[in-house]
């Protein structure tokens, strides 16, 4: 069986900067006076800076996301999101707000009208009116959508639509009690 090799590259081998300080010193004893050597150690160097960013750029958090909703009642509010299973971040939450963790990098921050106000120089719309915004999260499972749709009702908000099954797709809708429509889904992807 014939041997087959792969291409050694010391980029691969370069995991800090001393590592690579250390590397250019060498290849600068061992150049031949060209700078042949050197040429190749920088473009070495340059190819593991590369790969240890776009590392250190997968393992940044992204930025947290908040979406925020004006509350009657931040209390009852979050008995209902509690009903729901949803768990809160205390940092973001007091009298006035309740930050509620949709999922990770994901904040529904409902506010007391007054609170909210102080965000913007607009008209704060009354949900029960009119839609601001439909808020859709993937919860994981068919199941797992109707057993949140069935919660929701019991706590006190109420459907706002029949299921829709979709086959690669199922979801449901519900209204808060506050009126803000939320829909629960699951992607099957098939």
């Amino acid at each position: 069986m014939p041997e087959t090799f792969t291409r050694w590259d010391a980029a691969n081998y370069l995991k800090t900067e001393e590592d690579a300080r250390l590397y250019l010193a060498s290849c600068a004893e061992e150049d031949p006076g060209d700078g042949s050597l050197i040429r190749l150690a920088r473009a070495d160097v340059a190819r593991a800076a590369s790969r240890i960013n776009q590392e250190n750029n997968r393992k940044m958090s992204l930025p947290t996301v908040f979406v925020n909703l004006v509350v009657d009642d931040v209390v009852k509010t979050r008995e209902f999101f509690a009903a729901l299973g949803f768990e809160f971040d205390p940092m973001c939450s007091g009298d006035q707000t309740v930050c509620v963790i949709l999922a990770e990098g994901v904040r529904a921050m409902l506010m007391d009208s007054a609170f909210f106000q102080a965000f913007t120089s607009k008209t704060v719309a009354d949900a029960r009116e009119s839609t601001e915004a439909v808020i859709a999260l993937d919860v994981g499972g068919r199941e797992r959508v109707d057993d949140i749709l069935a919660r929701a009702v019991a706590a006190g908000g109420r459907e706002s639509r029949e299921p829709r099954d979709h086959g690669f797709m199922y979801g449901r809708g519900f209204e808060d009690p506050d009126g803000h429509l939320w829909e629960v889904y699951h992607m099957s992807g098939g």
